[in-house]
């Protein structure tokens, strides 16, 4: 049994958690567009493997967080965190 401030320190914890790594997202993102445009010979191929592998991997990051933070049964954590991959469903916040 958790008391009541825990429980909300827990809510406003996940959508802390999801906007700092939403923010960590958006400088790497833009840190890599800026060194992609610097090579001149498959510079946007190389981004384009970059991003298909970065973006998934911080959706996957968020949806862990939401996911571990859930206090329902395992299987709704598990339709959480894939939810938030395949983008089906938001992090809260």
């Amino acid at each position: 049994m958790q008391s009541p401030e825990a429980r909300s320190i827990g809510r406003l914890g996940v959508p802390a958690f999801a906007g700092t790594v939403s923010h960590v997202e958006k400088a790497h993102l833009l840190l890599s567009t800026l060194s992609f445009k610097a090579v001149p010979v498959g510079g946007k191929t190389l981004r384009g493997v970059h991003d298909v592998i970065a973006r998934p991997s911080y959706r996957a990051v968020r949806g862990l967080g939401c996911a571990a933070a859930q206090r329902s049964p395992r299987s709704s954590r598990w339709e959480a965190l894939l939810g938030t991959i395949t983008n089906e469903r938001d992090p809260p916040g």
